[in-house]
């Protein structure tokens, strides 16, 4: 965090080549320029993957937990998250060697939910040679699932039979501010991951609940997560590894053990890190949706931290370069353009005709109370409109519609979306 006086030019960083200036007009009042804390591991990485495995967080060592045990399902996450797996398995399999567990008897499933399946040059990049050395499974949320019971918020736990008939289960997944679950990571590898579209339809559908909590770097009373966690006590998974990434995408920190316990010990890790307290909402935001640049859609995600940072009748003003389009997904970019409202989405939600992505656009449609200019490439000036958001092709253009002479208190971001405001 860096307190301001009177610097008034600010250098936004719109992807890993190019930056940008700008000049904040002399009666906007800056408040602070929020740059994430950059960090490096201290030891290599191997060592950290180890060291965790060796202490785990709320429960016992390996060693103990996989006596008399012979299956072992390995759940990853998918190609939407930038966890590094095949680092992580490549270590955690000669762990499991070690307390007798063959590799014929270690199945990897990725845990996908309702996110397209990854196709061969998605699963390459990610799993390297691990489907040629182990059975390797991709699921499938509308098949093959087993009914183990019913949450106290009347979801029920319907899960990929292949985890239900495991006798030890091992997660893998990244801890990172999230904007519904609170972080990603822990349960939420059985919910959504391995369950039915029915479960994950009605697990998001708490959202909807009034006081449901679940937001954007929030773990507190988060009514999502909850039943994520009720879930996963259904299924009895059994160990997790998590991993904080650092702002290069590297393994910075290890979370090994209880789903839980492990899980909110990364999550108050995160919170250390690249937590940032602020004292007031601000009318204006600026900020760059680096280092999710591509895409119009991965860019919105800065949104949710801009958010966090403006008054409800403020303004976001969001850089987004887009330079591979609206959407990797079709699906979303379909939905994206539709700009549905948030009653629309609530009733398509309920009937199960929403993908994955249905969560995402519900908080987008609640953020967009708020006024949002995007500055990305003139192409896109229709598809915006469409979507409901404003187009700019520049800061200067921006600052005209905005600036009526009046003080404004302004947070600008120039290092994108890798930190979390904390009120």
């Amino acid at each position: 965090m860096i307190e301001m006086d009177q610097k008034q030019n600010f250098d936004i960083k719109l992807n890993e080549k190019n930056n940008i200036s700008i000049q904040i007009p002399d009666n906007w009042i800056v408040l602070q320029e929020l740059i994430p804390r950059y960090y490096r591991p201290k030891r290599y990485i191997p060592d950290v993957i180890k060291s965790s495995l060796n202490n785990p967080f709320g429960t016992k060592k390996l060693e103990e937990l996989l006596k008399n045990k012979k299956n072992v399902v390995i759940i990853s996450d998918d190609q939407t998250r930038p966890t590094p797996v095949y680092d992580l398995i490549s270590i955690l399999v000669k762990k499991l060697n070690d307390c007798g567990i063959s590799n014929h008897n270690i199945k990897i499933i990725v845990g996908k939910g309702l996110h397209p399946a990854p196709n061969d040059r998605e699963i390459k990049a990610k799993f390297k040679d691990l489907p040629d050395k182990f059975p390797f499974f991709i699921h499938n949320p509308d098949k093959d699932f087993k009914l183990l019971g019913t949450t106290t918020s009347k979801v029920p736990v319907e899960i990929n039979k292949k985890v239900v008939n495991a006798d030890f289960i091992i997660s893998l997944g990244t801890i990172m501010p999230h904007e519904l679950t609170g972080f990603s990571g822990g349960a939420a590898i059985i919910v959504p991951g391995v369950a039915s579209r029915k479960t994950i339809r009605l697990n998001h559908s708490l959202l909807f609940k009034i006081n449901s909590n679940s937001y954007f770097g929030n773990l507190e009373g988060n009514q999502v997560r909850l039943d994520m966690e009720e879930a996963a006590k259904f299924v009895n998974l059994d160990f997790i590894v998590n991993v904080m990434l650092d702002n290069y995408g590297n393994i910075f920190e290890v979370f090994t053990g209880n789903y839980k316990e492990a899980h909110k010990k990364g999550a108050d890790s995160f919170k250390d890190h690249y937590g940032i307290e602020i004292q007031d909402k601000a009318d204006i935001c600026i900020i760059t949706s680096y280092p999710r640049y591509k895409t119009i859609g991965k860019g919105l995600k800065a949104l949710f931290v801009a958010d966090l940072l403006t008054k409800e009748n403020g303004t976001i003003i969001c850089f987004i370069t887009a330079e591979n389009g609206i959407s990797a997904s079709e699906t979303f970019k379909e939905l994206l353009l539709k700009n549905l409202k948030v009653a629309e989405l609530l009733a398509l939600l309920k009937k199960g005709e929403l993908p994955g992505e249905a969560c995402v656009l519900y908080l987008f449609t609640k953020i967009k109370q708020k006024r949002i200019i995007i500055i990305t490439q003139e192409q896109y000036k229709e598809e915006l409109k469409q979507i409901g958001l404003q187009y700019t092709k520049n800061f200067e253009e921006a600052v005209k519609l905005l600036d009526d002479g009046s003080k404004k208190s302004v947070y600008v971001v120039p290092e994108g979306i890798n930190l979390l405001p904390i009120i």
